[in-house]
């Protein structure tokens, strides 16, 4: 386990502090919140500022405030280390992100149960070939978007550029926000949108 406060954790993030300080900023307010997040991280390696270590700072916040987190990934190996260092609160699933999203909305739906933070984070995306990663980004969302509600908290990592000239994995997850009216909160590496 990763013997760091959340407080550490964030003052690694870098340029992702502002938009994980702000998810969980909103997420304080809630009461047991469920958190959702695809791609997971992958080892000490990477370090936070390497992919944000969101797995880990997510399973901090759970522990200390309650709640509960689920992540995927398809590469047995980020899971194995992301497992080793989580708590009880938090379930690392080792499937392909959109197929688990599909399946994930049927229990919700079941149970009742809304997302309250959806983090989407997975296939890399390479600024060479831009369009496999945006394109996956947006097929997630579309598989659990049903499990959103008014208040939800939606955000997707790795991005470039401004609204005009916007690259990376959320691409067309912003081309379909602005679409349906839902405005983005927040604009930086991190794009987060809160559902209306």
């Amino acid at each position: 386990m990763i013997d760091l406060t959340l407080e550490q954790m964030l003052s690694r993030t870098h340029f992702r502090h502002s938009g994980f300080a702000m998810m969980l900023q909103l997420m304080q307010s809630r009461t047991a919140p469920l958190i959702v997040e695809t791609g997971c991280s992958r080892g000490l390696n990477f370090g936070f500022e390497g992919d944000g270590f969101s797995t880990i700072i997510f399973d901090k916040f759970v522990h200390t405030h309650g709640g509960e987190l689920y992540a995927v990934d398809l590469n047995p190996q980020h899971v194995a280390f992301a497992s080793s260092n989580v708590g009880p609160s938090s379930h690392i699933i080792c499937s392909d992100s959109v197929k688990f999203l599909w399946h994930l909305k049927d229990t919700l739906q079941k149970q009742g149960k809304f997302i309250d933070l959806l983090y989407l984070d997975s296939f890399d995306f390479e600024k060479d070939n831009p369009h496999p990663s945006s394109m996956h980004h947006i097929k997630e969302l579309l598989a659990i978007i049903c499990c959103l509600k008014p208040g939800s908290i939606l955000a997707v990592d790795d991005n470039f550029g401004t609204v005009e000239a916007r690259s990376g994995k959320g691409k067309y997850v912003e081309e379909f926000m602005n679409n349906i009216g839902v405005p983005l909160i927040h604009d930086g590496y991190q794009l987060i949108w809160q559902m209306t």
